[in-house]
């Protein structure tokens, strides 16, 4: 699927799933900033089109990154990719953004992302945000 280029942000602490989600997001042409903690992302000066956030990080979690970055307008919507299970947890990252359960591929994942970051006009809230309808969000996890 053809993009727009977006500046991304990814904080994932897994090697292997950063070296993909980098490779996948740089051969789509966007730009990549990249770190493996909260911190490290926090420290990351942005904005950022959309960011790309792992649930559980070693330093916290991707659900008090995001509400913290979306607060301060430094990324405009978060994709979670992980494989979390804590409901509750999983529960407050649906209130911020889309869940995509890492037992789908990074390709799969992304494919999914780009259809919400440009959701028809019917389908996107007042504020700007994303409004992803709950049948994409069930099929995503």
């Amino acid at each position: 699927m053809s993009t727009t280029p977006y500046n991304v942000l990814v904080v994932e602490d897994d090697p292997g799933v950063l070296k993909a989600l980098r490779r996948k997001l740089g051969q789509s042409g966007h730009t990549i900033s990249t770190a493996t903690n909260c911190e490290a992302g926090r420290a990351l000066p942005g904005p950022f089109d959309f960011a790309i956030l792992d649930l559980e990080l070693p330093d916290g979690n991707g659900v008090e990154l995001a509400e913290e970055l979306l607060a301060e307008s430094r990324i405009a919507q978060v994709v979670f990719y992980t494989g979390c299970a804590d409901r509750l947890l999983l529960a407050r990252a649906g209130r911020l953004g889309l869940i995509v359960n890492k037992n789908q591929s990074v390709e799969d994942m992304l494919q999914i992302a780009y259809q919400a970051l440009n959701p028809p006009v019917s389908e996107r809230h007042e504020t700007g945000r994303w409004r992803v309808p709950e049948r994409r969000r069930e099929q995503s996890r």
